[in-house]
């Protein structure tokens, strides 16, 4: 009886104060929409996610107290700020939208923010594998030159530090084999021809120069303008690090040299001796 009373309550309220009935497909339409903003919301997450690790991983630490004067201040100044600002943009607005469709009330807000998280980050871990966000790092930093440094033009910035004894670039002047050469030149990111001089360089450092043709180079800038040359690694992203350490080996082999390090591409912290090259 109650009930039956309750419903008529409700209708003759809906008559007296003309509430229009909206159709079912309303509904529909706007449950549907609130899953297509909390995917589009989700995926450019994942995308965001994607690039940080991609910057994350170029940041070289073993080169932070050269380069930046401090680990701390090193990824301070190299964080991807943009791109961690997309992401919790983006992961509040998958949490806002998702909690206006149809089932998202039954969910805390918490949870609904840790489950996009880890989708998020797994469809950004295959983006970043797949080399996607190598790619729309790159496109990003094309289009939006003057107002967006990509990932790489920090990297570049970061080793055109001939005063610190940092140098990266294009090799030239050198060989098939480079065990013998005593120098060789390199051409910066900035245009810049550089005198390289390779006699302190080991076997390790030469096979880099043979299959690499960008390198960043440690040393030490001397007084005739030129650069002596301590350590070597080759200028390639995480990704393309498997390849090239294959080829290096590959070259090791075919010169009866062996390398017995696990990461035959990390630098030493005693790379170069600090004192004056006379």
């Amino acid at each position: 009886m109650k009930n039956k009373d309750f419903k008529k309550n409700i209708l003759n309220k809906i008559d007296k104060e003309d509430i229009k009935r909206l159709p079912k497909w309303h509904f529909l339409v706007k449950n549907y929409l609130f899953w297509i903003f909390s995917i589009v919301s989700l995926f450019i997450g994942s995308l965001a996610i994607s690039i940080i690790i991609l910057n994350l991983l170029q940041i070289d630490i073993t080169i932070a107290e050269r380069a930046s004067g401090g680990l701390f201040r090193h990824v301070i100044f190299f964080a991807p700020y943009l791109w961690i600002s997309l992401l919790i943009i983006f992961m509040i607005f998958v949490l806002k939208n998702f909690m206006h469709t149809k089932y998202g009330y039954r969910y805390s807000n918490f949870f609904i923010f840790i489950i996009s998280l880890i989708i998020g980050g797994l469809v950004g871990l295959l983006m970043y594998f797949s080399g996607v966000a190598q790619n729309t790092d790159n496109y990003i930093g094309k289009v939006g030159r003057g107002f967006y440094t990509n990932g790489e033009s920090h990297r570049e910035e970061m080793w055109t530090q001939s005063e610190k004894g940092m140098l990266a670039g294009i090799v030239s002047g050198i060989s098939g084999d480079s065990r013998n050469e005593k120098e060789f030149n390199l051409v910066d990111f900035e245009g810049k021809t550089w005198s390289i001089n390779s006699e302190r360089l080991n076997d390790r450092d030469r096979a880099i120069l043979s299959v690499a043709p960008k390198v960043a180079i440690i040393g030490i800038k001397l007084e005739d303008g030129s650069f002596e040359a301590c350590a070597v690694i080759p200028w390639s992203n995480p990704l393309e690090r498997r390849q090239m350490k294959k080829d290096v080996l590959k070259f090791g082999e075919d010169h009866n040299v062996k390398f017995t390090k696990m990461n035959i591409f990390e630098l030493q912290n005693n790379a170069c001796r600090e004192e004056k090259i006379k």
